[in-house]
């Protein structure tokens, strides 16, 4: 991993959003290889894993954690998994910022890393990589720091996929709630993707990004360092200031449908809008329509 340093530099998200980060972390120089995760199913050891959910890659990270005897840093009270043995759900799932322990990177640590060693022009892209991924580091520049931000495959972010602002914030960690569908942020280019579109700024996929779907093109690394204060972007539903508040639990729901995959609906009989809780997604978040 590599450290990168407190500085007053600004981190620019979405080509709109000023970023400071107060506070130093580490990058992986690399994205997560199969060999270090544990793949039987991967051609190589020094592929980059890929077709995994986020969870998985949560899972993975809190493992690691575990072996250095470091903080976990994400926490939950059960966990779901398919016939494939991929994790599909964490309930009660939450991010302890506060907690030293390896951890998905925000967008904003992924852009400022990226950022200092950007390179799509030689990068694994639909152009040369024949479609399928490549050993990290391969195309890996003598000056360079990092490998394969730009290429080889997509990675999952720490961040709900949420609304920009104008106004600058200081260790940004993301959009407070998911939005209706519960997106996360995937960032970089991958094998697939035409040289042309990889860019630094892209915050998702041409498909709908969750925490439970998977791709063989997209994979993580992992970042680790406390985050001091961290800010977020508020998109829950609220009306005349107050926010409406959930007291039916997922497994409350379970009880009753038989299954985690429901919505419950309602009207706020304030703004006259109608309500909706996607019990599917980790956090129980209001969203109003």
């Amino acid at each position: 991993m590599i450290r990168v340093p407190a500085s007053d530099t600004k981190v620019n998200l979405a080509e709109k959003m000023d970023i400071t980060l107060t506070y130093e972390f580490l990058i992986g120089i690399h994205e997560v290889t199969c060999g270090e995760y544990g793949d039987l199913s991967c051609a190589g050891d020094s592929l980059p894993v890929a077709n995994i959910t986020f969870f998985d890659a949560v899972l993975f990270a809190n493992a690691k954690s575990k072996a250095e005897s470091l903080d976990t840093v994400y926490t939950y009270t059960k966990a779901t998994f398919d016939s494939q043995n991929h994790c599909t759900y964490l309930e009660n799932f939450a991010t302890n910022y506060d907690k030293l322990g390896y951890r998905l990177p925000t967008e904003a640590e992924w852009v400022k890393a990226a950022a200092s060693d950007w390179d799509a022009a030689n990068s694994w892209n639909s152009g040369n990589s024949g479609n399928v991924p490549h050993n990290v580091c391969f195309l890996k520049a003598d000056n360079s720091k990092f490998c394969d931000f730009a290429g080889n495959v997509m990675e999952w972010e720490n961040d709900w996929l949420g609304p920009t602002a104008e106004t600058p914030y200081s260790n940004f960690i993301g959009a407070a709630q998911p939005n209706g569908i519960g997106e996360r942020i995937v960032k970089g280019g991958s094998f697939a993707n035409d040289i042309q579109s990889i860019n630094l700024y892209s915050r998702g996929d041409v498909y709908t990004v969750t925490s439970s779907t998977r791709a063989d093109y997209v994979g993580f690394r992992l970042a680790l360092g406390i985050i001091p204060n961290p800010q977020t972007i508020s998109n829950s539903a609220q009306q005349g200031g107050q926010t409406i508040t959930n007291l039916a639990n997922s497994d409350i729901i379970r009880n009753i449908t038989g299954t985690y995959a429901a919505k419950l609906a309602f009207r706020n009989d304030i703004s006259g809008n109608l309500v909706f809780i996607n019990y599917s997604d980790i956090t129980l978040s209001m969203v109003e329509i």
